[in-house]
């Protein structure tokens, strides 16, 4: 598995909206999402993941009933947390990496940035971890190491 050291020889991940979701939203994956924040805090992210985390907290809020004003403080607290997160993602390696694997445009720029950065993406997709087994690793897998 590849891991890239930060600059204080810290670990650097890149997370993908799910794995932001377990830590911030609590449901059945919630320890793993917290297990990986303790093993490596410096998660980076595409500003993508602003749009696909506000259409998780409007899928929590039509289907497990979330009341508008937790959805809300949810998002205010993501969008605090991952400010200094975030990172450009050239968009045509996202589309190479898109094409190449036939993977979404959207899951493309998660890949894309862990390529760019040489670091390690966590994810629960099992589309990706079937199709990246060297850049994507599972929360458990990611522990593990």
């Amino acid at each position: 598995m590849v891991a890239s050291r930060h600059q204080e020889g810290t670990l650097m991940i890149v997370v993908d909206v799910n794995v932001i979701a377990y830590l911030l939203i609590h449901g059945t994956k919630s320890q793993q999402a917290a297990a990986v924040f303790s093993k490596d805090s410096q998660w980076r992210v595409p500003t993508l993941w602003q749009d696909e985390f506000l259409n998780v907290l409007v899928m929590q809020v039509r289907q497990r009933g979330i009341t508008h004003a937790l959805a809300s403080q949810t998002l205010g607290h993501a969008l605090q947390f991952l400010s200094r997160s975030e990172q450009p993602v050239n968009k045509f390696d996202a589309l190479r990496v898109a094409t190449q694997h036939q993977i979404t445009g959207y899951d493309a720029q998660y890949v894309a940035l862990a390529e760019s950065l040489g670091a390690t993406m966590v994810s629960e997709d099992s589309e990706l971890l079937r199709k990246f087994p060297h850049r994507v690793s599972s929360m458990k897998s990611f522990c593990a190491i």
